[in-house]
């Protein structure tokens, strides 16, 4: 038994969202509802993994508007009725399995029975940022617990501190206006190969003689 990822989705910036990760979010939320038959009133636990926000705007959580937009169970709850909860993590490109890992946690207690993860970024929007390297893109996935599948495993983390050196994303004032700039090494890739390489070394210890399998 486990969590199961029941859906994805994934949404391709257009004209009208190439500058709004909120409504990419918005907009893979609901596919991936719509197309697994699921009201957004049955989303226990939203989690929302994006990092570049629209306007650069620090607040309030992006996955409360995200909640509100898709109206999963917007009133405050009532004594002994259904609610939403909801709420952002920051953990640049990891975030995504940082948020799964959550809901998994919280699937695997049994405090929720559905939980949707939504990830999405943006050009912040006009003026807002210099050289953004990122194509937009959204997505979605719906999790729910399974009493007799496997479900998901257990995740594994290896982190190779560099202050930044790698990649650095900041916002500073110009202009009059927050702006969002970004600096990096050419060489990235290469500096992320080891850590990399130990992540599958554990992975490889935990599973034992089952990696041969995955890997294979």
């Amino acid at each position: 038994m486990g969590t199961v990822i029941e859906r994805v989705d994934i949404i391709n910036g257009g004209w009208r969202t190439r500058h709004s990760g909120l409504r990419l979010a918005v907009s893979a939320a609901k596919r991936c509802l719509q197309q697994a038959g699921r009201d957004a009133n049955d989303v226990d636990l939203l989690v929302n993994a994006g990092i570049y926000r629209d306007r650069n705007l620090g607040e309030p959580a992006l996955a409360a508007l995200i909640q509100e937009d898709i109206g999963a169970n917007i009133e405050d709850p009532h004594a002994g009725a259904h609610g939403t909860f909801s709420f952002d993590v920051a953990n640049g490109s990891c975030g995504l399995l940082t948020a799964l890992q959550i809901v998994d946690g919280f699937l695997q207690s049994h405090s929720i029975n559905c939980g949707l993860v939504v990830t999405s970024d943006a050009n912040p929007g006009h003026g807002m940022s210099e050289h953004f390297p990122f194509s937009p893109v959204g997505a979605a996935l719906l999790c729910g617990w399974d009493g007799n599948g496997d479900g998901l495993g257990q995740m594994h983390w290896v982190n190779l501190p560099d202050d930044g050196a790698s990649f650095r994303a900041t916002v500073g004032l110009g202009d009059a206006r927050n702006v969002l700039r970004f600096s990096g090494s050419a060489t990235k890739e290469q500096q992320f190969a080891p850590t990399w390489a130990k992540l599958v070394r554990t992975v490889g210890a935990d599973l034992g003689e089952c990696f041969g399998e995955v890997v294979g």
